[in-house]
């Protein structure tokens, strides 16, 4: 315990950050990629981010009292309007000391969130 934090990603925010990242060529694709890649780094040391905060559940999914789900909220230089809100749900498993990143988005697809009926498929996906 007390080392850096594992980052995992399930598929489906995997293929969110391609999404993310598809409008761009080039150089511009990779700063944004290494944009993303550098919020990632600051999870390692505790599973915590300077922009994140605890998110309710979806609908009546509950966890284990040592598994949580947060958001990142961070605005993407550079960019304006609904994309430049990039958001990154994840679970974070204290005890492992590992994280989960379930879903990477922006509000240009989702204002809030993704639907919960899409996060709790995901997350009771991860708890079996």
């Amino acid at each position: 315990m007390g080392g850096f934090w594992q980052i995992d990603h399930l598929p489906k925010a995997e293929s969110g950050l391609k999404r993310f990242l598809k409008p761009f060529k080039g150089k511009n694709k990779e700063k944004y990629a290494y944009f993303y890649f550098s919020i990632l780094e600051g999870l390692r040391e505790q599973g915590l981010h300077p922009s994140a905060d605890p998110e309710p559940l979806p609908g009546n999914i509950s966890l284990p009292t040592e598994v949580e789900l947060w958001k990142i909220r961070v605005d993407v230089p550079g960019l304006r309007g609904a994309i430049s809100k990039l958001r990154i749900l994840y679970l974070r498993y204290v005890l492992e000391e590992r994280v989960l990143i379930i879903s990477v988005y922006t509000h240009k697809e989702f204002e809030k969130r993704p639907p919960d009926h899409i996060l709790a498929k995901l997350i009771k996906g991860e708890l079996k």
